[in-house]
């Protein structure tokens, strides 16, 4: 069996010569003409690898990804000046020749690729928006192009370095009751559980390892008791509801690592994220607040 960081390549090869209307109807929902999406596509093949979220942030910014990922402690930055990139590596581009773009953060670029191997001059890539001339072009005539690119050249800002070598978390898999309907399972940050504008009433949490526990709050009301399950039939340990509007909830993992949870009042942004039950560093030990309701919820495991 091949490795990860294999499968994420030959993932990636197998599109090239794809124009963008695949990969913007993943992100966006639809073909969203004009919309560029190099990032776009190393997130498609990440999620079509089972890593997206894990080792590689969702994102459509080219500097957006590393900048998550390391934020989230999924990889590590290496500046493309004075480094020379490793095979798996997103390398991230900026155009005007200096190597940074002044008065941005040093992951802020132009254009990110997939590393597929490297020579003594160049790296060779793998990239979406782009051409085989290198001439411009615009994002809705791009494609997926294998590329030269020179090293330590000042058109590199930098590459993310996925922890290719480190077990992925195991994947949080939830879903949620609204308006009276379940709707899918959702699997790690891939999309959200619930519809912006329509309350939660019940919750259904599992990993694909480990156990948990978890309850959720009642609007006007009080914490119901835990649950462990996950079985939509079992409305005594399956989920956690009871059909009414809930505002807040309690995830806790049993392992070495902590469930990472976050929900959004209705029709707003999102609540800061909670890390089991804790109550350092500012968390208030749920997710949510009480008296409004919530719409979306969003689950991973972390340290």
């Amino acid at each position: 069996m091949g490795s990860k960081k294999d499968a994420f390549i030959n993932n990636a090869k197998k599109y090239i010569g794809q124009g963008p209307a695949k990969f913007r109807k993943w992100y966006c929902g639809h073909d969203e003409k004009g919309t560029p999406w190099c990032a776009i596509f190393v997130s498609y093949v990440a999620k079509e690898t089972g890593i997206l979220n894990t080792l590689i942030p969702k994102h459509n910014g080219a500097g957006s990804i590393a900048r998550e990922g390391v934020k989230a402690g999924c990889g590590t930055w290496y500046e493309g000046h004075n480094t020379k990139p490793q095979v798996g590596d997103l390398i991230c581009f900026v155009w005007n020749g200096q190597g940074r773009c002044p008065g941005e953060d040093k992951y802020f670029s132009d254009h990110i690729g997939i590393v597929y191997k490297v020579g003594t001059k160049y790296a060779y890539t793998i990239e979406g928006n782009t051409s085989e001339d290198g001439g411009n072009i615009d994002n809705d005539s791009s494609k997926v192009v294998a590329k030269q690119r020179p090293l330590y050249s000042g058109m590199i800002n930098g590459y993310f370095r996925p922890n290719w070598n480190t077990s992925p978390c195991p994947d949080a898999i939830y879903r949620v009751r609204a308006g009276g309907k379940w709707y899918p399972a959702v699997k790690n940050l891939e999309d959200y559980a619930g519809v912006i504008g329509t309350p939660i009433t019940d919750v259904a949490v599992k990993f694909s390892e480990g156990t948990c526990k978890y309850r959720v709050h009642v609007k006007g009301g009080k914490w119901l008791p835990w649950v462990t399950g996950y079985n939509l039939k079992d409305n005594n340990n399956g989920y956690a509801g009871d059909k009414k509007v809930i505002d807040a909830i309690q995830i806790v993992y049993n392992g070495k690592y902590k469930a990472q949870y976050r929900v959004s009042p209705v029709g707003s942004n999102y609540y800061s994220y909670q890390n089991n039950i804790e109550k350092t560093k500012g968390q208030d030990g749920y997710a949510g607040s009480y008296g409004t309701s919530i719409d979306r919820l969003q689950i991973k495991l972390g340290k």
